[in-house]
């Protein structure tokens, strides 16, 4: 297989469930558009420059959850772009551990998982 046709075959969403507290959720990896959306929530962007917002933290995270969670393997989304505040209700508990479990998914920090299963180039 080519170079090429190894990306393109990333082309694909990834799917994971997870239980938590005796619930089966179902997650979906995230595209790089979707992944500058979310971080965009976070960010106040002015001409001075852009600086992130702690406070806004929660949104992106509900916004990351809205493009995430699915109703199965290779299935529709549970929340629409506009529901983040409906996601900012659940749980904190629960919604921490959803959490966790997409950025695991989308190898976003929670346990170094991209530097993990980064292959290393010859030299």
């Amino acid at each position: 297989m080519s170079l090429r046709e190894t990306l393109l075959a990333k082309a694909n969403r990834r799917y994971q469930s997870e239980e938590i507290d005796g619930t089966v959720y179902w997650f979906q990896s995230i595209t790089p558009a979707e992944a500058m959306n979310v971080s965009m929530v976070a960010m106040d962007v002015s001409k001075a420059g852009a600086t992130y917002q702690p406070a806004k933290l929660v949104a992106m995270q509900s916004m990351q959850l809205c493009y995430s969670l699915v109703d199965g393997e290779g299935g529709d989304r549970l929340f629409a772009d506009d529901e983040v505040s409906i996601v900012q209700t659940i749980d904190n508990r629960t919604f921490q551990r959803l959490y966790a479990a997409s950025e695991k998914l989308n190898g976003k920090g929670v346990d170094g998982d991209i530097e993990k299963k980064s292959e290393s180039v010859p030299g």
